[in-house]
């Protein structure tokens, strides 16, 4: 039985083009995914990295039906350490677009 994708969203789309700065064995998060997290936290009001958890904690059967997330969701420290290492030039540049 072929595994079923979800769909791809507009706004993975837009930021699926930034440098992901991870080294590889790093990379157990899509980086599309650890942002639109983020964004999607921020803008429910998040006000720091736990927050983006709990956020992706308690929305999980509303998010797992565009986002995979098979490694299961990033402890707060991965969303820190992803986002404060991309070009803010980058991310810019997606909201633009």
């Amino acid at each position: 039985m072929e595994e079923k994708q979800p769909p791809t969203t507009p706004l993975m789309t837009y930021f699926s083009v930034i440098w992901d700065p991870r080294i590889e064995r790093n990379k157990l998060y899509p980086l599309h995914e650890v942002i639109v997290i983020t964004i999607l936290a921020v803008i429910a009001l998040a006000q720091g990295w736990e927050d983006i958890e709990r956020y992706a904690r308690a929305k999980e059967a509303w998010r797992s039906r565009f986002l995979k997330l098979e490694n299961g969701i990033p402890h707060h420290y991965v969303y820190r350490r992803v986002m404060t290492r991309l070009d803010s030039g980058e991310i810019e540049g997606c909201f633009m677009n």
